[in-house]
């Protein structure tokens, strides 16, 4: 099956944005159009000639949340239209060194790790969130042309086929999300190669490839219609409550910013003895309080993990210090990080080798690490043997 691009996706919808004021200090110059979460120089190093990849969350024709490893440019890792030129060069310039030994060792270079980490997180959700919005919109413009076609003829099923070709090419705008709706028409026509992912959205179109009567169709397109509404309105809602968190935790980071009080913040830091091809700068977010940063890149021969957190999450504090001296259960906890949190980019050979056949079931794990967000979950590491 083909599958479409989300990151190309959301890179489009981030092209299209227009310029905003620059979200630091009242400043009111405007943005820059992107800016890095993850340097281009650390990206360069993991490269080795390779593709880059990264873990890609998305929903496929069935309406199932999956997984998948996506490739991505060295250009991976931006977050658009939230900073000015300016005060990316001022607060950031401290974490940009090409010899990142010299980026992590203040308790302020720490800080700016997660409030890169805040920023690229709040870009994606703003982007997701517009994505989501096109989708539905076009999702509902298809069926809804679709159904009042199915209303107005009383036409035989290879006319209503044709319609609904015909309102795909209509629909340019769709772009490369049009490839779920070819999906369906080959489902109904019998044209697909049949393997198991097929296999699955056959079953679940079971009554869509037997449909024969216009009275079939009608039934199924207001079913979709419907579907998609409550489907798509609780997605929103649910990603207007992160970004609401997320500008909570924005401001939060900028009220220690400007009082340099960047003790409030804690990291510990995790030497891995490998040097891997792994780069992250991402967050785990349920409430602003026990947010978890999380950030990687290899340093010769060794590779460096920052975890860090607010003061206030004693219980967290109290768990993560329990290993300090535990370089076994370390690295279970390196791994749940890469696993359940996004922006982390890999190379393909990293991919190939570490993974091999187990990389289907490594995505349906990573997929059900985000929904729990237990960084302490056991024993990971035995399974993959990544780290």
């Amino acid at each position: 099956m083909v599958k479409r691009n989300i990151s190309k996706d959301f890179e489009k919808i981030a092209k299209g944005k227009q310029e905003n004021v620059c979200m630091f200090d009242e400043c009111q110059r405007k943005t820059q159009k992107k800016s890095h979460s993850i340097s281009e120089s650390i990206l360069k190093q993991i490269e080795k000639g390779e593709k880059l990849y990264q873990i890609q969350h998305y929903t496929d024709i069935c309406g199932r949340l999956k997984s998948k490893f996506e490739e991505v440019t060295n250009k991976a890792g931006v977050f658009y239209h939230a900073i000015c030129h300016f005060h990316d060069e001022k607060i950031f310039k401290e974490i940009e060194n090409r010899n990142t030994k010299e980026n992590y060792q203040t308790e302020a270079q720490k800080f700016l790790f997660c409030l890169k980490a805040t920023l690229k997180h709040l870009s994606d959700c703003k982007i997701e969130k517009e994505h989501l919005r096109e989708k539905l919109s076009e999702d509902l413009c298809i069926f809804s042309k679709f159904l009042n076609f199915l209303l107005k003829e009383n036409v035989e099923r290879k006319e209503i086929l044709e319609k609904f070709e015909e309102i795909i090419n209509e629909n340019q705008k769709i772009d490369n999300k049009k490839i779920e709706y070819w999906e369906i028409l080959r489902i109904i026509k019998n044209e697909r190669i049949i393997n198991k992912e097929d296999r699955e959205c056959i079953n679940f179109f079971a009554l869509f490839n037997n449909f024969e009567t216009r009275k079939d169709f009608i039934s199924y397109t207001a079913y979709m219609i419907q579907t998609k509404v409550i489907s798509g309105t609780e997605k929103l809602l649910e990603l207007e409550e992160t970004i609401n968190e997320l500008n909570k935790l924005f401001d939060k980071m900028e009220i220690l910013r400007k009082k340099e009080n960047y003790r409030k913040i804690k990291t510990k830091v995790i030497y891995l003895k490998e040097e891997l091809p792994i780069a992250a700068n991402s967050l785990f977010l349920n409430n602003v309080s026990d947010c978890i940063f999380f950030s990687m890149f290899p340093e010769q021969e060794r590779t460096v993990c920052l975890i860090s957190y607010f003061e206030e999450n004693t219980l967290f504090n109290e768990l993560i210090n329990k290993y300090n001296n535990d370089y076994y259960n370390q690295k279970n906890i390196v791994l749940n990080l890469i696993m359940g949190t996004n922006n982390v980019v890999f190379n393909k050979k990293f991919i190939c080798e570490k993974l091999g056949k187990n990389k289907e079931q490594f995505l349906i794990e990573s997929l059900e690490q985000k929904r729990c967000n237990n960084v302490f979950a056991p024993d990971k590491n035995d399974k993959y043997h990544i780290l």
